[in-house]
């Protein structure tokens, strides 16, 4: 029995070593050793090494852009469960969602203040220009939310003592790899107390030299962001399309950026840092990787979880009398059917159903009994037997 229990024993570690994390966690934050982050559309929390994942949220909605509150007590999110997103709040350990704002347009979730008593997002409410966003507060006891102190702003962290606020001015064009031009994402630094802005990066460089300088993340006398600034040049020349996405940072006061991580795969995005300023951790290359801000060492975050459908595999669809046009063969047997745009061959009284076209994706049609009745104003007549439906399934992809 011993001898068969060690024969079995590779077998076991090769089935660990087979198993392949997951890809595309999205917009991941860090605190006390557990990472939280968006997966099939919910929130999830890992152990930092990848182990112990749970679901925090089950909802048929999407869950973004969760972020902890500094105390660890609270996780807020973006959710579309009402329509458009807004500010929702659990406790970090899981349990009901609330809803902290209720307007139109999408509040995206950005991060808290120190001392976690109120959820910083961005919105465009049109309280500047249509269509350009702000940055607001709202408080976790509820309320009314209201905007920093600054016009734009898209994204944005405090420093540890609350005092100064590092944000990006300009709305992000974050999915134009390489980009250079005056819109691009701008580091701008607000003294709190005296509501005054001053720009950290860039001020003297040309637009059309000009990187983007993302997701700033105030740490202990430095802000972290990510850039693609090792390449100095134009939009739209070659030396530009060499650029890639990574970590920097720059004192708190100005100066020289630093490179921090040395990806080249160009596809490192929401980052976040930690309350102690101790640990980043971010999306590239479709997973998730963690910073020790001390030795600047980079490690990603293997995650393997297995998990059931939200919905059901498929769903049936009864069409009843909403054919689009029809036809009759030679023969009148067989008729030809348009409907949801898919087009069917019918028996004309009893007989099966084929399907010829599958433009409309993840559509199978599972049975059809309708008869073909004589129209108003047509050439054609048909059997007047009992109308019958036309059902439908609909398969789901999986995730």
């Amino acid at each position: 029995m011993r001898r068969f229990l060690l024969a079995l024993l590779p077998l076991a570690f090769a089935a660990v070593l087979a198993a392949k994390p997951i890809k595309i966690p999205r917009q991941p934050d860090y605190h006390n050793g557990k990472i939280v982050f968006s997966y099939l559309g919910d929130l999830w929390l890992v152990d930092e090494n990848g182990s112990n994942p749970h679901r925090l949220t089950v909802h048929e909605a999407r869950d973004i852009y969760p972020r902890f509150s500094p105390d660890g007590k609270w996780i807020a999110f973006s959710s579309n469960r009402y329509g458009n997103y807004d500010v929702f709040v659990i406790p970090a350990e899981g349990g009901r969602a609330r809803q902290l704002t209720f307007h139109s347009g999408a509040d995206t979730v950005v991060g808290w203040s120190r001392d976690s008593k109120r959820v910083v997002f961005s919105s465009a409410r049109g309280r500047v220009f249509p269509g350009i966003p702000s940055l607001y507060e709202v408080a976790l006891d509820g309320g009314l939310e209201e905007p920093l102190p600054i016009d734009w702003g898209y994204w944005g962290s405090y420093s540890p003592d609350g005092k100064r606020f590092a944000y990006n001015r300009h709305p992000m064009v974050w999915s134009r790899k390489h980009y250079r031009g005056s819109y691009a994402a701008d580091l701008w630094v607000l003294d709190v107390d005296n509501k005054s802005s001053k720009k950290l990066l860039d001020a003297d460089v040309p637009d059309a030299e000009k990187p983007n300088n993302f997701w700033p993340m105030y740490g202990k006398g430095e802000i972290y962001f990510v850039s693609d600034r090792e390449v100095h040049a134009k939009a739209g020349s070659p030396e530009a399309v060499r650029s890639t996405n990574n970590i920097w940072k720059i004192p708190e006061g100005g100066g020289k950026p630093v490179q921090v991580t040395h990806h080249k795969d160009g596809s490192l995005f929401f980052p976040s840092i930690s309350s102690d300023g101790k640990v980043i951790v971010y999306e590239d290359d479709f997973g998730l990787w963690k910073l020790d801000t001390a030795s600047g060492k980079t490690s990603e975050v293997k995650i393997d979880l297995v998990s059931d459908d939200k919905e059901n595999e498929f769903s049936l669809l009864t069409i009843h009398n909403d054919a689009d046009s029809y036809d009759l063969s030679p023969s009148t047997k067989r008729a030809v059917i348009s409907a949801h745009g898919e087009i069917f061959t019918i028996a004309v009284d009893r007989g099966d159903v084929t399907r010829v076209t599958h433009l409309v994706r993840n559509m199978i049609y599972a049975a059809a009994r309708r008869s073909i009745r004589n129209r108003p104003g047509s050439n054609h007549s048909a059997s007047r037997g009992p109308g019958r439906d036309l059902s439908a399934r609909t398969d789901h992809p999986p995730g």
